[in-house]
Parts: C-alpha cells; sequence; structure tokens
C-alpha cells in the first residue's frame, strides 16, 4: 500500500480530536477549530517527514502507526483542554461547552514541548 499522503493523515488526526470533543459535549470555538487544524497538519508533517527516511515497505507501516498514535495524542489534548475548561475559575460560566483560545494555548504551552506532533 502507499503511505498516507499529508491531507489523509491530518484528516484522521483533525478527526479523532473532533470525535473527542462531540464526545465529551464540547465544541471548539472557530479560532481553536484552526489552531487544531493547524496541530493536525504540523503533526502530519512530522509523520512524513519520518516516514520518507524509511523503506518503503516500513514508511507505509510507520505512516499508518504513527497516525494512530497521533490520534491518540490528539485526543489526550482535548481531554486535557476540558479538563483546563473545568478547573479555570468561572469559564463554564462564561463559555459554556465551547472550547476557546485561552484553553487550547494553555494545553498546548504544558503539551508540546513534549510532543513530537507538535
Amino acid at each position: 500500500m502507499p503511505i498516507p499522503n499529508k491531507d489523509s493523515i491530518a484528516g484522521r488526526l483533525l478527526q479523532a480530536a473532533e470525535a473527542r470533543t462531540w464526545e465529551l459535549g464540547l465544541h471548539f470555538h472557530s479560532e481553536v477549530s484552526f489552531r487544531m487544524k493547524e496541530l493536525a497538519d504540523r503533526g502530519a508533517n512530522t509523520i512524513l517527514a519520518v516516514a520518507k527516511n524509511k523503506s518503503d515497505w516500513m514508511a507505509e507501516r510507520y505512516a499508518r502507526g504513527a497516525t494512530r498514535v497521533g490520534s491518540g495524542a490528539m485526543v489526550v489534548f482535548v481531554d486535557e483542554m476540558a479538563i483546563a475548561r473545568l478547573t479555570t475559575p468561572d469559564y463554564v460560566k462564561t463559555y459554556g461547552t465551547e472550547l476557546r483560545g485561552d484553553i487550547w494555548t494553555k494545553v498546548h504551552d504544558v503539551l508540546c514541548p513534549l510532543w513530537p506532533i507538535c
């Protein structure tokens, strides 16, 4: 099988985050939707950069496996935003079920120095 392309990988990463948001009964503010798409694009680029240095046989397997791991990382990112939403004073009262940019930035600043998808 061929290596998945960037759009396919990024789409799967973003889909995992959106599905988790829906499962939690939350939704992204438009700014956060844009940032999550950028995060998924960066993750896809990172996955493909590593895959291209592998043999054809291994590259496809690596890309698919890394996409599964990256999808899990996107779910954790959403989970952390949901927790931050609950622990930020008056956030739920002010914004309800919406995940906004300030929460995204708070989680990004903690997780992304550690994560290769960032």
